[in-house]
């Protein structure tokens, strides 16, 4: 009642004369902007002449809001334009042309955005207009972007091109200014005398130019007087009514809700009271320049604005809601997004105008294509200029797989002996978001079909439907056009120059019996749009096969679907009620459980073994006794595994691996018996004889490590050479003075032998000594040794005063005091006589005796333990202090610049010496010539196992 009051009232205003701008302003602000679709023709004709007043009626009736381009052209005559009267705003561009009639009437067009330009320049052009003489467009006032062309109108009076202020409606941040404007014909009428400039659109009152920027005060946009405080809001475009943003007559960025704003309501908002963002309840998408709760049929939601083509990294999301429409959105990918199809305009085919031999197979096994199709001549002749061959029209069987395209199908070429589409017989929606010229979703011009066979389709959304030029097609007016279309869309359809219905009657082209309605896509049951009785696949058939047939069916609601093949028909009543295996009344061959199976499971993979079963005399399946797993070759007569004989080979092959494998057992028990058996001699040795297993021991180590554990004696020797072999020592006598030097030594130069502290060359060992040294070395190559010479010798030999005639050794090292019981020769040994320096050593008897000194005695050998006494850093008799290392020759830190090297094979039973000085209390036991107690590197005192004479000497003598 509120909205038919309200026209009643406007319609009533109009009459006493009201301005129409306020009019307008009343309409478009009481009433929602219906929106419509522009075109894209440009100067093209899409269809006949007759057919485009057609299509500007179907596109503009009732629009106040075009999205896109307007364009008025290829019309003539005297045809009634006033469709075009409601439109306030057009986003892109006004294109006039090829007109013949006498005027257009877009008296309410207030604003052109100019978001799309014609020829990249202008937004508004009235080109080649034979027969106009008058563009009635006086509301206009408002011009964003975009220039003005008009030019080849020879019989334009209204507007006079050069007279219109454009500086006034072009706006002042506009970018492309361009006019081209033609002179008036010279037999024009004037505008009225009211019209300031004589700036007019028609001839009376009403026709006068508005202005709404050059009578502004400084520093307004838009205004509504000459006065300062007429200044429109800064949001307003094409003028206002007051200063508020709600006073618009047009908005510049966005309108929501007859509020004028720079951008819609974002879909978050900043809380700043908890210091994040949260949802806005009040959030709107953008729509062109209007602010919209939800984005219309057929366009995709995005975050914030409403779309017809998903940006890259997003995918289209169609999800059926509970009343049943679709909601269209536009996701991001997890990740990399899915391939798809794309059809013409989009991705790789952006640009190409038609399918044709080289982009056919991008098409094949898509079921669903981004974009559009279109069948041109030039698909099916070639394209000499892009060298493109002619396409085959076996090709087009790639298009059998299709249900979904989201742009347009428009075929206007097709092979000659096709009498329908039948390629495209599973499409099933044709989205239009994309649009042949702007114009359609589904055209099919100028072919030799007698149907269309679309017998799938079941939607077709925005656009037009054009069906022109077709002669020899029928059934077109036998399909339910307006089902296919969006309800708030309408049957936009356009039928002409086909085969008209009588002659289609009369040659027998009509719907078949069985089709409900009659309603079909083309000739026999497979085209029903909806079957009279029973559909059985793709058919229309009189009845099920529910108790005849070869293949039974059961009924659900008014579709036949067949019974499984396992079912057993049944003569007189039905053979399932259920399409799955487990709905059988009856088993054609066997059963298994509930389920009807052709036969019974015979070692067919289970969830955790293979089943093996059998059938009995009923044909039901039942478990075989044995269930077999691997090698189950052997079956009985029912199919169940059997277990197999043990033939002569299989009993050969397991005797052979058995007594391998006792051979192999009886080895490794012998092995064991004789590893234990010497590990017992060898611990029986041990207990029997202690010290000389531990001189076997000692003597291995030595040999071993002989480089580490070498010292000389100085130079009170001469060159001895000492060899091990067999555990044995020998040593050979080396005379004459050389210089010294290393040969074949891995000894570093730190590891040099050196005197004693406190011996020189003029004291205890005199110049006359040996001057060789030789050990063999566990690192030394073969025979060789590691040799230190010693140039301290004259060439002729003399004897140690007191010396026997031959170098003699103890037999048992750690004993002392022994006697000569003890001691041994190795051969004749000539010593100069000699005489210590004040404070020197005596000399010794033996290789191995302790020295007596002067100075204060030292009978402790070098320890790793820590000392529990010492007031100060430890020294030892020769001048060294004990190092912690045992296995590094460096282990003796020298005080002076000078480290003795320690290789001696002699070693000492701690335990035994531990004994004899509890029983003996007498002196420590004596030095040996280098100063040390005993000079073995295996003694546990060097491990940090022990330190006796260390312990000996804090406790003093008693």
């Amino acid at each position: 009642m509120f909205l038919e009051a309200t026209l009643l009232k406007i319609k009533h205003e109009a009459d006493r004369k009201i301005p129409q701008w306020l009019l307008v302003f009343t309409w478009a602000f009481l009433i929602p902007p219906s929106v419509c679709l522009g075109t894209d023709m440009k100067l093209t004709l899409p269809s006949s002449p007759a057919n485009q007043y057609k299509i500007l009626e179907l596109l503009y009736t009732g629009c106040e809001v075009v999205h896109g381009n307007l364009e008025i052209t290829h019309l003539h005559g005297t045809p009634d334009l006033s469709f075009l009267q409601g439109i306030v705003e057009v986003q892109g561009y006004v294109l006039i042309a090829h007109l013949s009639v006498a005027s257009v009437p877009l008296d309410n067009l207030r604003i052109i955005r100019g978001s799309q330009l014609y020829n990249s320049s202008y937004a508004l052009a009235v080109v080649d207009n034979v027969g106009l003489t008058e563009l009635r467009m006086r509301s206009l006032t408002e011009i964003l972007l975009g220039g003005v062309y008009i030019g080849g109108n020879p019989s334009l009076c209204f507007p006079d091109p050069q007279k219109i202020q454009w500086n006034d409606t072009l706006d002042e941040q506009n970018t492309h200014k361009h006019l081209y404007l033609q002179q008036r014909s010279p037999n024009c009428q004037s505008c009225s005398p009211s019209c300031k400039n004589r700036a007019c659109w028609g001839k009376t009152d009403q026709d006068c130019q508005t202005l709404t920027h050059l009578q502004c005060a400084s520093g307004c946009l838009r205004c509504k007087g000459p006065q300062s405080n007429d200044c429109c809001h800064k949001q307003c475009a094409a003028g206002c009514t007051g200063p508020k943003d709600t006073d618009c007559l047009a908005c510049r960025h966005f309108n929501d809700s007859r509020i004028c704003k720079d951008s819609c309501p974002p879909p978050t908002i900043y809380d700043s009271v908890a210091y994040q963002s949260k949802p806005n309840k009040d959030k709107k998408y953008s729509l062109g320049a209007t602010c919209v709760k939800e984005c219309p049929q057929n366009y995709l939601a995005m975050p914030v604005a409403c779309t017809k083509v998903c940006p890259k990294a997003n995918q289209e999301v169609i999800t059926i809601l509970s009343n049943g429409e679709e909601s269209q959105k536009c996701e991001k990918c997890d990740g990399e997004c899915p391939k798809v199809c794309y059809g013409l305009g989009m991705d790789t085919l952006q640009g190409v105008r038609a399918v044709n031999a080289s982009n056919i197979k991008l098409f094949s096994g898509c079921e669903k294509i981004f974009g559009s199709l279109a069948f041109l001549p030039e698909t099916f002749h070639g394209d000499p200029v892009t060298n493109t061959s002619a396409l085959e029209p076996t090709q087009l069987d790639v298009f059998q797989s299709l249900r979904e395209l989201t742009g347009y199908l428009y075929i206007e070429a097709w092979p000659a002996n096709w009498t329908d589409l039948g390629v495209f017989e599973n499409l099933e929606v044709i989205r239009g978001r994309m649009l042949y010229r702007g114009v359609f979703s589904l055209g099919v011009q100028y072919l030799h079909v007698e149907s269309l066979g679309l017998r799938s389709l079941r939607r077709v959304s925005g656009g037009l439907i054009l069906l022109h030029g077709n002669h020899r097609l029928c059934y077109t007016t036998s399909i339910p056009w307006a089902a296919l279309m969006h309800p708030m869309e309408g049957p936009h359809l356009i039928l002409s120059d086909n085969r008209s219905p009588e002659e289609c009657g009369a040659a027998g082209q009509s719907c078949h019996h069985l089709c409900a309605d009659e309603r079909c896509w083309g000739p026999g049951p497979s085209q029903c749009v909806s079957c009279l009785k029973f559909r059985r696949g793709t058919e229309c058939v009189e009845e099920c096969n529910i108790q005849q047939g070869l293949e039974r069916e059961y009924v659900e609601g008014r579709t036949c679907v067949r019974c499984h093949p396992e079912c057993r028909p049944m003569n007189g009543s039905e053979s399932c009620y259920g399409q799955e295996a487990n709905q059988c009344r009856e088993c054609r061959h066997f059963q298994d459980g509930d389920t009807c199976v052709p036969r019974c499971p015979s070692g067919m993979k289970g969830e955790q073994h293979n089943v093996w079963k059998y059938a009995n005399t009923t044909g039901h399946c039942l478990p075989c006794s044995i269930n077999c797993t691997i090698s189950c070759n052997v079956l009985d007569d029912r199919g169940c595994p059997v277990h197999p004989r043990a033939g002569p080979g299989t009993s050969i092959a397991a005797a052979v691996g058995g007594l391998l494998l006792f051979l192999i057992l009886a080895a490794l028990l012998v092995f064991y018996l004789r590893r234990q058996k010497h590990l017992k001699k060898k611990e029986a040795m041990r207990r029997n004889n202690p010290e000389e297993h531990g001189v076997r021991e000692r003597a291995h180590s030595a040999e071993r490590d002989s480089e580490y554990y070498r010292v000389l004696m100085g130079r009170a020797f001469s060159a001895l050479c000492y060899q091990s072999a067999e555990h044995s020592l020998d040593w050979e006598i080396q005379t004459g003075g050389r210089s010294m030097n290393l040969s074949v030594s891995t000894l570093g130069r730190s590891q040099y032998p050196t005197l004693p502290m406190g011996a020189t060359v003029k004291g205890q060992w005199g110049p006359s000594y040996s001057v060789l040294a030789r050990s063999a070395s566990h690192r030394s190559a073969g025979d060789q040794s590691d040799s230190v010479f010693l140039d301290a010798m004259p060439e002729s030999g003399s004897h140690l005063n007191g010396m026997g005639p031959g170098l003699r050794y103890y037999e048992e090292p750690t004993l002392a005091g022994g006697g000569d019981s003890h001691v041994e020769t190795d051969g004749p040994v000539a010593f100069s006589s000699q005489t210590l320096s004040q404070g020197g050593w005596g000399q010794p008897e033996y290789v191995n005796q302790a020295m007596q000194s002067g100075g204060t005695g030292c009978a402790e050998r070098p320890s790793t333990l820590p000392r529990r006494a010492s007031g100060g850093p430890r020294r030892l008799c020769s001048g060294l202090a004990p190092g912690s290392s045992v296995e590094n020759p460096e282990y003796l830190v020298p005080i002076a610049g000078h480290s003795p090297a320690f290789d001696n094979p002699f070693y000492v039973d701690v335990a035994k010496a531990r004994a004899m000085g509890a029983d003996m209390e007498g002196p420590p036991p004596p030095r040996l010539p280098n100063g040390f107690v005993t000079p073995t590197a295996e003694n546990p005192e060097y491990l940090g196992l022990a330190d006796p004479w260390s312990r000996q000497r804090e406790r003093g003598p008693t």
